[in-house]
């Protein structure tokens, strides 16, 4: 059956922003759809662009349990000043053009900025937002945007059911998981105040700082690129009370580099990466010893690992994964995952100023004390300390278990065996074109995934030059899931005679 139009909604955008309309979330799910997507963050949107253009009569609803003004939270919920942690000439939507999003920086803003920029995710946001309106236009008859959670998914003999978190179902001949990956339950933050929001768990709330007054103390859970954007955002609030970070390592991500200027880049041995983590950290350690001996930045020894690192991780062994999440990933994430310059400076001038302190170790309860919270932390060396806070930010990243997922749906399709995870349970199971593993070992063409959730199978699976081909590979399946569902049922009246 054919699926409303998704309309345009003309909300006032920000001042400083180019978004003059926006996708518009429905609260009426449709009965029964071709494909019925969850997510609406880059990776389902984009799958719904390759399906759409691939199949003239297919039908797709996008349930979204938070949507955001710009698609996703990394675009939709970012302050203005966050920064993209991928240079621009990167960051193109589709993968024959990755320089797009450099094109149209250059259309809308000429000469501001240059394609080795970092630029602010609040532009990509637009860039991406612009591109969808585009995208789905001639569609608009077949495609709803439903502002909707997925509690679970029940199997028929048309195809799937999806049971809505407002007690409405959807049909659909085939499912697509897009869901990212939320943090972790924290365990000190039990009690009922902190739904007021004192003692904040999102950072991307839309009232996370709300009501924090200028000098207020503040604890950041923990030092990766998140806690960098609180940091980044009370920065632009004039905050000034202290700042304390809390993490099991300590560490900060490292800088990118500024662009070499010599003409011969880094190249790395692919047979020594996938020969286990051992041999591949000599290789990196080797790479960057060779980088800098030529003149350039220690970094482009990482950036030469990133076509390979799927390859890397399907050639390693259950072992060798393991041994890398345990002992070797903190300082994966912090080389590999890099912070803009003049982010890293704000955390320079704060400690030199005394309003930044960094703690290694974890925060052990909470307590109210007056108007503010009572911390207790557990420090790395054993000792215990407390600090007083007016909010605390979790920003200690995605659970690293699926088996740690709070989100209904996934609870669910793990329990009944319809999705399985790698051994390290970091992943879902899938085939190379996004079909999920279920227990009987076999794909599942009608039930696809993409996205972070794919990172048990790939490892990395999360920046936007991640997620292009997963993207297009995963509405390719999922037309052909489409084609093979429709013979079937127009083959079965003769099949009946």
């Amino acid at each position: 059956m054919p699926v409303p139009s998704p309309a345009l909604d003309s909300r006032p955008a920000p001042p400083d922003a180019l978004v003059r309309e926006t996708l518009r979330w429905t609260d009426r799910p449709p009965e029964r759809v071709s494909v019925a997507i969850v997510g609406g963050g880059y990776s389902g949107l984009l799958t719904a662009i390759h399906i759409l253009t691939r199949a003239p009569l297919a039908t797709v609803a996008i349930f979204e349990r938070l949507p955001r003004a710009l698609p996703g939270v990394a675009y939709g919920a970012a302050d203005e000043a966050h920064l993209l942690n991928v240079r621009a000439g990167r960051m193109g939507v589709l993968p024959s053009d990755p320089g797009g999003f450099a094109a149209w920086l250059n259309q809308h803003f000429p000469g501001q900025f240059a394609a080795s920029d970092f630029v602010h995710r609040r532009r990509f946001g637009e860039y991406l937002n612009e591109f969808v309106l585009a995208a789905l236009a001639p569609f608009r008859d077949r495609v709803r945007f439903v502002h909707e959670g997925v509690s679970s998914l029940i199997d028929d003999a048309r195809g799937s059911t999806l049971q809505l978190a407002s007690g409405g179902s959807t049909s659909a001949d085939v499912v697509v998981l897009a869901l990212g990956l939320p943090a972790p339950a924290a365990a000190w933050d039990e009690s009922p105040d902190r739904r007021r929001g004192h003692c904040m768990r999102d950072p991307w709330a839309p009232d996370a700082y709300e009501g924090l007054g200028p000098d207020d103390p503040v604890i950041i859970l923990g030092t990766g690129l998140t806690a960098l954007d609180v940091l980044v955002s009370l920065t632009r609030r004039d905050h000034r009370g202290p700042i304390t970070f809390v993490s099991r390592h300590g560490r900060f991500p490292l800088p990118h580099a500024e662009p070499a200027t010599t003409p011969t880049p880094v190249t790395v041995d692919t047979a020594e990466l996938a020969a286990g983590p051992r041999r591949a950290l000599r290789e990196l350690r080797r790479a960057a010893a060779r980088a800098i001996a030529a003149g350039r930045p220690w970094q482009e020894a990482l950036d030469a690992t990133q076509p390979h690192v799927a390859a890397t991780w399907r050639c390693w062994t259950d072992a060798d994964r393991a041994r890398f999440l345990a002992r070797i990933r903190p300082m994966w994430e912090v080389h590999r995952h890099r912070a803009p310059v003049p982010v890293l400076q704000l955390v320079e001038s704060g400690l030199r100023r005394r309003q930044i302190e960094v703690i290694r170790g974890t925060i052990a309860q909470t307590a109210r004390s007056g108007h503010n919270w009572s911390v207790e932390i557990l420090a790395a060396d054993g000792t215990r300390c407390q600090r007083s806070a007016a909010r605390v930010f979790h920003c200690i990243g995605p659970a690293l278990r699926i088996s740690e997922n709070p989100d209904p749906l996934m609870r669910t399709l793990l329990a009944s065996g319809r999705i399985t995870t790698d051994a390290a349970s970091i992943g879902v199971r899938a085939d190379a074109h996004g079909r999920t593993i279920g227990r009987h070992g076999e794909p599942q063409p009608h039930l696809l995934v993409v996205g972070a959730l794919r990172r048990g199978d790939l490892w990395e699976s999360t920046a936007v030059p991640d997620l292009r081909g997963q993207a297009e590979a995963a509405g390719l399946a999922a037309v052909e899931a489409i084609g093979d569902r429709n013979d079937r049922s127009s083959r079965q009246p003769e099949t009946s005679r």
